[in-house]
């Protein structure tokens, strides 16, 4: 489970990648791809987000609360309700057509977010996930390691039909 919650981590930072590559570009081609990018982008985030905050945060949260709250302190983008609220604010601000004077500004924001997304996944790769296999190798089997029901509803309802920009 934990090696492909990291597969989807390389996914996202390619994705990310390929977004800061042509942030700046201009053009109809280039918008639609951006566009495109940032759609699919947004989906596996979210996503990915959602599947792993079922089955990994809240087992270690269950399981060693105290651990989970003081990591949760030191570093804010761990809190998935924050991060997903900050991945849903910049998509409503930076998701609709963008006026040429406002270019820079989203350029920022868009680099701010994925800032904090690659220092989550940092986080989990490097905190997270070795405390929960530590949990696993531990503790008994118990059903708080199971895998979470599907969550494609919750991920529509978070990333609403994004429209690429017309060219």
């Amino acid at each position: 489970m934990l090696d492909s919650f990291a597969k989807d981590h390389r996914h996202l930072a390619e994705l990310a990648d390929r977004i800061e590559a042509c942030r700046d570009d201009a053009g109809p081609i280039v918008a639609m791809q951006l566009g495109q990018l940032r759609c699919a982008f947004a989906h596996e985030a979210v996503r990915h987000t959602i599947v792993e905050d079922r089955l990994v945060y809240r087992a270690l949260e269950k399981a060693d609360p105290q651990w989970m709250a003081r990591h949760r302190e030191t570093f804010p983008s761990l809190r998935t309700d924050m991060f997903l609220h900050r991945l849903q604010q910049h998509i409503h601000r930076w998701e609709a057509r963008v006026e040429e004077g406002d270019r820079p500004r989203r350029a920022a924001a868009t680099r701010e977010l994925l800032q904090l997304l690659r220092t989550r996944m940092e986080m989990e790769e490097h905190v997270l996930y070795p405390r929960f296999r530590e949990l696993q190798a531990t503790g008994p089997r118990s059903r708080r390691f199971r895998q979470a029901p599907s969550a494609g509803a919750e991920v529509r309802r978070i990333v609403p039909a994004i429209e690429p920009p017309p060219a």
